[in-house]
């Protein structure tokens, strides 16, 4: 007698069964660092990884709190990383893109949006890279500092280039988040701060979201954002100008318009030891006539002789600008014609004699 026996799929459901929780796991499971707080790793350094694997494209990156990544080889990525991954006032995370680093990252967020101060912070060296193909999220306790290094977002259309109440630092290096069409909305929800570099949100249309405020000191920066406009509701926000011993930086936003009723501009002139001069703000082929001088605070300017006038060309023509001009107070300028007439006398005397 025959007997034929039928297979049993048991151990085919049962590998199934495996690969797919194994799916699930890979998928959601996150990559964090396993050394002891405050430790420093290098991010190439699988050991340090809870994986035991150099993070990888598909892989969501944690850094908790006291922990420290530093980028010191190219090639590098993850399809995300969190920065400051903790609730409460625990000692800042850091990661460090350093010279000859270059790491590309999915998305970017600093610090968990429920952290206390100063939780998440990055930091691109010079020669360093970071490039970010989708979100830069700053949350109130995240930093994000580009002293000499370069920031690039190369997530393509409109899309917001920074959201969250944290703050972005640029000293030197550059900070890119450029559109390639007037439709191409570079949303900026993050205050600014610009002592030097280059900050530019060109070839699309740059809005405010958040109230945000840009701040440029001195006139070491080049700073672009293309077709500046802050004319729909919501769109409000404040850039301040406060000027080095020299000077500021201009705000190039030439495209085909700019629209400014519903932006703030403060200037502060205390550290301004230069004389007279024309320091422009803001220029464009076309600049809306919609900016109000009751948005305008001017302060330091008017000490020590020296006041100011507002010039503004706003009438379309091409080559639109808004500027402030410093000038001698009538006060000094009498002196000064004053002393030139007494010297006048006195040279007429002497010719005489």
């Amino acid at each position: 007698m025959t007997i034929h026996c039928k297979p049993t799929s048991q151990p085919r459901l049962s590998f199934l069964v495996v690969g797919f929780l194994a799916t699930v796991i890979s998928a959601t499971a996150a990559v964090s660092i396993i050394n002891p707080a405050g430790n420093i790793i290098d991010w190439d350094d699988g050991t340090q990884w809870s994986t035991g694997l150099e993070p990888n494209a598909s892989d969501d990156v944690l850094i908790n709190q006291q922990k420290t990544a530093n980028v010191t080889t190219t090639g590098n990525q993850a399809l995300s990383a969190l920065v400051g991954n903790t609730i409460g006032n625990w000692n800042p995370s850091y990661l460090n893109v350093k010279s000859g680093g270059g790491l590309t990252l999915g998305s970017l967020t600093l610090a968990n949006v429920n952290a206390g101060a100063d939780e998440g912070i990055v930091n691109i060296e010079t020669g360093g890279s970071l490039i970010n193909t989708g979100d830069l999220v700053i949350n109130s306790a995240g930093t994000l500092n580009v002293s000499g290094g370069a920031y690039t977002s190369t997530n393509s259309g409109a899309r917001v280039v920074s959201t969250g109440g944290g703050v972005i630092n640029v000293s030197s290096g550059s900070f890119i988040a450029q559109g390639s069409a007037a439709t191409h909305l570079l949303t900026l929800r993050t205050s600014v701060n610009i002592t030097g570099g280059v900050f530019d949100l060109s070839g699309g249309q740059v809005i405010f979201g958040n109230s945000p405020t840009v701040t440029i000191t001195g006139d070491a920066a080049t700073v672009t954002m293309d077709r500046l406009n802050t004319t729909a509701a919501g769109r409000d926000g404040t850039i301040q100008y406060i000027f080095n011993a020299s000077g500021i930086s201009t705000i190039a936003a030439d495209a085909s318009f700019v629209n400014l009723d519903q932006l703030t501009i403060l200037i502060d002139g205390s550290a301004y030891a230069g004389g007279p001069g024309t320091f422009t703000l803001i220029t464009a082929s076309n600049i809306s006539n919609d900016f109000s001088t009751s948005n305008l605070t001017v302060t330091g300017l008017g000490d020590e002789g020296t006041g100011w006038n507002w010039l503004a060309d706003m009438d379309g023509s091409g080559g639109d600008s808004l500027a402030i001009q410093v000038v001698p107070e009538p006060s000094v300028v009498a002196i000064y014609f004053g002393l030139f007439a007494l010297g006048l006398v006195s040279w007429r005397r002497r010719s005489l004699k």
